[in-house]
């Protein structure tokens, strides 16, 4: 069974790393560099992963697909993005999961998100919103890692 998996991580410096995978190998990425004080610890991540047999183990194949069937990811980043316009309570698990509704019959989806606790009220679901709103400029953006 086929695994496309998505990763947006925002580090302390400001740093943002975005990234699309297949069977959990990494294919296409994208780094934007934070301040010049260089601190890689995570303020939060999004990970969106789906799985199925008919999915593409191609990476362009992939990126299609994905693009193709944007819908039901956006409708559940945007539901998430509103859920946590306040944040969590304390007593919540992390990462938060939300299964994404609506994908292809044979096709299962799920978004992974975890922050810390320091994040002012509203930053996670604004990140969350921004990302989803830029889905498919981001999605189009990625380009190839380099194999050392």
């Amino acid at each position: 069974m086929a695994k496309l998996r998505f990763y947006r991580q925002e580090r302390y410096d400001g740093g943002v790393r975005t990234g699309f995978g297949i069977d959990d190998k990494s294919a296409l990425h994208e780094f934007r560099a934070g301040s010049a004080d260089s601190d890689p610890a995570l303020l939060w991540y999004v990970d969106i992963e789906l799985e199925g047999k008919s999915l593409p183990q191609d990476t362009e194949e992939g990126r299609m697909w994905v693009l193709e069937h944007s819908e039901p990811i956006l409708d559940s980043l945007r539901s998430v993005a509103e859920r946590l316009e306040i944040g969590l309570d304390d007593t919540t698990d992390w990462p938060y999961q939300v299964k994404i509704s609506n994908l292809p019959r044979g096709v299962r989806g799920e978004i992974r998100i975890s922050a810390v606790r320091r994040l002012a009220e509203g930053e996670l679901a604004e990140r969350l919103t921004e990302l989803a709103a830029d889905w498919k400029t981001t999605i189009k953006r990625l380009a190839p890692m380099a194999h050392v």
